[in-house]
């Protein structure tokens, strides 16, 4: 294509109103990526100008350093934290799953306590990217695992429940390993604690031992299962064997 071959700004109108399945986030970071940074900055403002949520995301994943740093380049050029938490923030309000899990997980990891503004919002979040269709296993994965963690941690009764009952399943059925471990070393936590289930520490043995069957290796795991077998102090094995059997 020769230079000013073709009307851009034309193009751009056209582009705006026509329907069409093109990701232009995506064209726009191959242009940042082998063609052109500028060209590729300009399309993305651009289509975010239109409403385009894939190009409002990647502005956020510009601003944040994230596109340059894939590609191996400088980010201070685009590094901008108010401008990618913006773009962030937009695209997750508009659906985006990966701007709203970034947006949840931003939210529970750069504040030591939530409000209670702060945990609703990371809540709901994390609940919608989960029952979003066609979601990706990455971004499922790490948010089946950030809502466990929010809820099953949460003191709330009823969020407790809800994290048993709803997200750890999905986990404990996951054919990665990782996931299933993940999943019982949490059930061994709620029915040793009574978290969102009634306490009962033989089903807390039952779970450790399964999550050691997964990861036997697991020093977070055998931590756990001396806690549950009372393993420290005299009579403690008795005290928790006892207890096995009254459950």
């Amino acid at each position: 294509i020769a230079k000013g071959q073709f009307d851009s700004d034309a193009l751009l109108a056209r582009c705006r109103f026509m329907k069409s399945d093109t990701n232009f986030g995506q064209a726009a970071a191959n242009l940042f990526e082998s063609v052109s940074e500028e060209a590729g900055v300009f399309l993305l403002h651009e289509a975010a100008s239109w409403g385009e949520v894939s190009s409002m995301a990647s502005l956020g994943d510009l601003y944040s350093g994230y596109l340059s740093r894939m590609h191996g380049r400088d980010p201070s050029p685009y590094e901008d934290h108010e401008k990618s938490r913006y773009w962030k923030e937009v695209s997750a309000e508009k659906g985006h799953v990966v701007s709203m899990y970034n947006v949840a997980y931003n939210l529970i990891n750069e504040n030591d306590t939530l409000t209670p503004e702060q945990y609703q919002r990371a809540s709901t979040l994390l609940f919608s990217v989960l029952r979003s269709p066609n979601l990706g296993r990455t971004v499922w994965q790490r948010s089946a695992r950030e809502l466990s963690t929010l809820w099953l941690f949460s003191n709330l009764p009823e969020d407790q429940t809800r994290c048993v009952d709803v997200v750890l399943p999905e986990l404990w059925d996951d054919e990665d390993d990782d996931n299933r471990d993940y999943a019982a070393g949490y059930y061994a936590y709620a029915f040793r604690n009574g978290a969102g289930v009634a306490q009962n520490s033989y089903l807390a043995k039952v779970w450790i031992d399964r999550a050691l069957e997964i990861t036997p290796d697991s020093q977070y795991n055998h931590d756990r299962a001396n806690e549950i077998y009372q393993r420290s102090g005299m009579l403690g094995g008795v005290r928790a064997k006892m207890g096995f059997n009254r459950d």
